[in-house]
């Protein structure tokens, strides 16, 4: 049985730039305003840092650690954020970025537990795929059937490298 890859696509991190302005525009014509910025994994910084730089008004940085669901394969579980001494986030604006949405579990996870919490919630991301469960607010290219590699994933691997 032959093993099927999928096409790869690099993205350079002056690509990334101009897909983040693409997505801003986005959110300015929606004239929505964040008062957070909060991304998935170590990939969404990137976006969450440019579309940071880029508003009008400066939002604070949180972020979200999550897991696996061991009941439930499906769902994933937030293990902590910098949102969980907060009992509600009544009217607080929070964009939640990621840079490649795979299965959308985490972007589900996190919106349901801040819009608990009371926030608005939006989501960004650069690409989805036609599997995702997600389907952000605002999304560069949506259903693609090829690999993305972003520079940091490069920093990932090497990380991944060193590590005993």
């Amino acid at each position: 049985m032959r093993e099927t890859r999928k096409e790869r696509q690099e993205i350079s991190g002056g690509e990334a730039d101009a897909m983040a302005i693409v997505l801003d525009r986005m959110m300015k014509e929606d004239k929505f305003v964040p008062d957070f910025i909060t991304g998935i994994s170590r990939g969404a910084y990137h976006l969450v840092a440019k579309i940071n730089s880029m508003t009008s008004k400066w939002a604070k940085i949180g972020y979200f650690n999550i897991g696996d669901d061991k009941a439930d394969p499906n769902k994933k579980v937030i293990k902590s954020s910098s949102f969980d001494h907060d009992e509600t986030l009544s009217g607080i604006r929070i964009l939640v970025c990621e840079d490649d949405l795979r299965s959308g579990l985490s972007f589900i996870a996190v919106r349901e537990y801040l819009e608990k919490k009371g926030a608005e919630v939006r989501t960004m991301s650069f690409f989805s795929h036609p599997f995702s469960k997600a389907a952000p607010d605002y999304i560069f290219k949506k259903n693609i059937e090829y690999e993305v590699w972003f520079p940091w994933d490069n920093l990932k691997q090497l990380a991944k490298s060193k590590s005993p």
